[in-house]
């Protein structure tokens, strides 16, 4: 399974703030096929993101949506050219959001991906590599390292 795609990897992504980053990764993901409606992706993952931020500290987002509007299991990697404020559990500011689009008959294989990255960026040297990425393939050969 190719759970990240070059299409939704980003270095250098340039946001000013949460709903801005939400809107273009929800672009980004349309425009990869992985759902249909932007505009109704974006919405319902705001309307999660008000429930509870997804800001899970360290400088990293985890925003994620399970929906029947989703064809496929997607996560995209986009490293910011500056920190944002998520509302993070932590209060720090964001550098790196891993965006989830999850299809609503997946069963909990998701789960299992979003506990291994978890556990992978817990580390302070694994998220300093992932910080100091300077091109995409770097960033993209990090992350599905992981999916083995």
């Amino acid at each position: 399974m190719n759970l990240f795609d070059s299409e939704l990897t980003k270095i250098n992504f340039s946001v000013k703030n949460k709903a801005e980053a939400l809107k273009k990764i929800a672009i980004d993901f349309q425009r990869a096929g992985i759902i249909k409606d932007a505009h109704d992706f974006y919405l319902k993952i705001m309307a999660r993101e008000q429930k509870l931020s997804t800001g899970i500290g360290h400088g990293i987002a985890i925003p994620h949506l399970r929906d029947e509007s989703v064809s496929k299991l997607q996560i995209g990697i986009y490293l910011l050219d500056n920190e944002i404020d998520f509302e993070s559990l932590d209060k720090n500011k964001v550098k790196l959001i891993l965006c989830f689009a999850v299809p609503s008959n997946e069963g909990n294989q998701y789960m299992k991906v979003l506990q291994k990255l978890s556990e992978f960026l817990r580390n302070e040297n694994s998220r300093s590599v992932v910080y100091n990425c300077k091109d995409t393939e770097d960033l993209l050969r990090i992350f599905r390292s992981l999916e083995k």
